[in-house]
């Protein structure tokens, strides 16, 4: 499968992208998940159109991981009770 970023790379790319145009965000994906959509909005911050749809494509980048990651925690969840429901199953046959 191919090698994706991981949130964090991707939100440290962010940073360092607006960093260089003079925007700043606090430390902590968190924050840049909170502050992004704000900074793509304001249209009157300085970013040029081509940083403004790069960090905008970084942006959708980091809701896909975020939308992936809370699949597999589904899938965990899942995972983890039909084993439950597996072992209390034998449990009651033995």
């Amino acid at each position: 499968s191919p090698h994706l970023p991981d949130d964090t790379g991707c939100g440290d790319l962010t940073k360092r992208q607006l960093l260089e145009e003079g925007i700043t965000i606090a430390q902590g994906i968190v924050k840049v998940r909170s502050q992004l959509p704000r900074i793509l909005k304001d249209a009157e911050n300085g970013l040029c159109p081509h940083m403004r749809t790069l960090v905008a494509d970084l942006n959708e980048r980091i809701q896909m991981l975020d939308k992936s990651i809370k699949g597999y925690d589904q899938q965990v969840i899942e995972i983890t009770e039909a084993d439950e429901m597996f072992r209390t199953d034998c449990a009651d046959t033995h």
